[in-house]
């Protein structure tokens, strides 16, 4: 029985969580707080942004998991 729940929570989060791509503006941005004074290239910008959206699909499914973890131990019981 368990199973099934943590199994069912892992299949709703994934379909609620829509991974979208981090905007170049934004990771520009954030870029420039650590280096104000250097030119950063677009291919630079575009890269970044992929990282950081690897980086928040990670996020995504790590927290996903503690939520499982957390129902079987703590809620189940």
């Amino acid at each position: 029985m368990k199973t099934d729940l943590s199994t069912f929570i892992i299949h709703q989060l994934a379909r609620i969580a829509i991974i979208m791509s981090v905007p170049t503006s934004l990771t520009k941005q954030l870029l420039q707080l650590h280096h104000p004074d250097q030119k950063i290239s677009n291919e630079a910008v575009e890269l970044s942004s992929e990282f950081l959206k690897l980086l928040i699909q990670e996020a995504r499914r790590r927290a996903a998991i503690e939520v499982c973890l957390w129902c079987y131990y703590f809620v189940l019981p």
